[in-house]
């Protein structure tokens, strides 16, 4: 799934791209291929300028591989008024939305 979304970002179909690495991070959440996954993630959502969750999938990423050297790229005020309660909110949605994922994600999440 990971070689196939990275496949995807190259020929710009960054929807398709995120969709393979959110299946890569709720069906193997214990993979060695995580820390790839959440990159191509955040890389896909900052082509679609979804810098939110570009944002959010960037503190997932520090808080569970603080020696990564992945730089988000935001635009200057990309996310004003992006409260805490969101930022916490989202990946948790993101892990909730699935039934196919029995045990809880081993990514830690922003508080």
């Amino acid at each position: 799934n990971l070689l196939i979304g990275q496949y995807y970002y190259q020929h710009g179909a960054y929807v398709a791209a995120v969709q393979r690495a959110r299946e890569v991070l709720l069906k193997y959440p214990t993979s060695s291929e995580t820390e790839k996954a959440l990159e191509l993630t955040i890389r896909s959502y900052q082509k679609l300028k979804l810098y939110r969750l570009a944002y959010i999938n960037d503190q997932v990423l520090k808080l569970n591989f603080p020696n990564n050297t992945l730089q988000l790229n935001l635009p200057k005020g990309a996310i004003l008024n992006f409260t805490q309660s969101e930022a916490a909110a989202v990946p948790q949605q993101v892990f909730d939305q699935t039934q196919e994922v029995e045990s809880t994600p081993p990514l830690r999440m922003p508080k």
